[in-house]
């Protein structure tokens, strides 16, 4: 498949900060997913990691552990078959639940601004066209990494600090101007099925 010195750069930095996404947000939600009797995930978003040409090329270097099911997408028994190379959405949902264990404000923004991480990074990739958006896969040829690293560096700085603040219990003044431009505090994310 064709490529670009920009485009493996991009997927190489966008695999390795996603890992560090879905480690966070699994260390937070875990304990409400583990014990949870609905399922969240849906078909249909499953679906967008198939035709998106950016996940597509996530998933062909990262192979999940199992085949999609025509049926339940990537959700197995154990949660999800996909590592990295989710839609953006499977990081932005919260629920609730989620949301009502976490002890105040400051908490809940951090986590919904790091569930807008993969989002913010994706953005604008070319013209107003997410990365994820991206069908045609000669599109990915034409991604420029400066205006990706852009983005990225705001976001690992903002998860940097979200990541202090689960740690420390203070959200540092340094990092609030990040995670701003990323969410706005009492912002309502996609809420699911």
């Amino acid at each position: 498949m064709n490529t670009t010195p920009d485009l493996e750069r991009i997927l190489d930095e966008y695999i390795a900060f996603e890992h560090r996404v879905r480690e966070q947000m699994l260390a937070l939600a875990s304990p409400c997913c583990g014990i949870c009797p609905a399922v969240c995930c849906r078909y249909d978003i499953c679906e967008e990691s198939i035709d998106s040409a950016f996940l597509s090329r996530i998933r062909e270097r990262t192979p999940p552990t199992e085949s999609f099911c025509e049926r339940y997408g990537w959700l197995t028994t154990t949660g999800c078959a996909l590592e990295v190379g989710r839609p953006p959405v499977c990081y932005e949902f919260l629920c609730d639940d989620i949301l009502h264990t976490l002890p105040n404000d400051d908490a809940r923004f951090a986590l919904r601004t790091l569930g807008m991480l993969i989002t913010y990074i994706g953005r604008k990739a070319i013209g107003t066209r997410h990365l994820v958006e991206l069908l045609d896969p000669e599109d990915l040829l034409r991604l420029r990494y400066p205006r990706f690293q852009t983005r990225l560096h705001t976001a690992q700085t903002a998860l940097n600090g979200i990541t202090d603040y689960f740690d420390t219990g203070i959200l540092s003044d340094d990092a609030m101007p990040h995670l701003l431009k990323i969410c706005k505090p009492g912002t309502e994310l996609y809420q699911g099925p």
